[in-house]
């Protein structure tokens, strides 16, 4: 009988050490670095914002100003509170669009506008003025 708990007892034993090793070999495993770019966290705020693009020969193409700038580094937005975008086109024609919102992709070639847009267009000789008033609008920087 005491050898019969004796095997027991090492058999125990034995099942303990093993899980043990188990365990230990487990949570010594290495925790996955978390990437900057994973999380959706800015990477700069700016108040006040103020950009002009300039076309070859110096001319306003546009100016974009907004009462903040909020960049995204993981998906490379960047969001506008209060965005007002005037674009200068021929035959000095100015386009202003507002909005209570803004987001440009990373590859600054639009801007969408969000919450109470509202886009006027100056009038030339040739043509009359323009007005549109939306909840949401697309415009594209560079057309």
């Amino acid at each position: 009988m005491a050898d019969a708990r004796k095997l027991v007892l090492g058999v125990i034993l034995v099942a303990v050490a093993a899980a043990s090793w188990w365990f230990t070999r487990e949570a010594a495993q290495p925790i996955g670095i978390i990437s900057p770019k994973a999380r959706h966290d800015p990477d700069y705020i700016v108040e006040n914002f103020t950009a002009t693009e300039m076309d070859e020969q110096g001319t306003p193409k546009y100016v974009l100003t907004a009462e903040r700038l909020t960049h995204y580094p993981d998906d490379d937005t960047a969001h506008y509170v209060k965005p007002v975008l005037v674009q200068y086109q021929p035959n000095e024609v100015r386009v202003t669009t507002r909005g209570d919102e803004g987001v440009m992709p990373g590859d600054g070639k639009e801007i969408i506008m969000t919450g109470n847009v509202h886009m006027t267009r100056t009038g030339t000789t040739a043509a009359a003025p323009g007005e549109i008033t939306s909840e949401r609008l697309r415009v594209e920087l560079d057309r």
